[in-house]
């Protein structure tokens, strides 16, 4: 009875400004050895955040380069809102 009691969270993609994104994937850009080796590197609008079922969120940045022939995506989990 008590599951049936419990208020069902809220999963699934998270509304965030892509410029929100932009500044998340500046600081990891820095982080990767593969964009030292290219240039026009540009993150791509298929770039989201997305909230688990224990609250946690996982944030999957992609990135795209000549023209979209080349890509790279990661895929950051376990991110608790609030915490640094």
């Amino acid at each position: 009875m008590e599951a049936l009691l419990m208020t069902r969270r809220k999963v699934g993609r998270v509304k965030i400004a892509f410029e929100k994104l932009e500044q998340i994937a500046a600081d990891r850009i820095e982080q990767h050895p593969l964009f030292r080796m290219s240039d026009g590197w540009t993150l791509s609008r298929k770039s989201s955040v997305t909230r688990c079922k224990d609250g946690s969120l996982t944030l999957s940045l992609i990135w795209k380069a000549n023209g979209g022939k080349s890509q790279l995506m990661e895929t950051i989990r376990g991110i608790r809102p609030g915490e640094q």
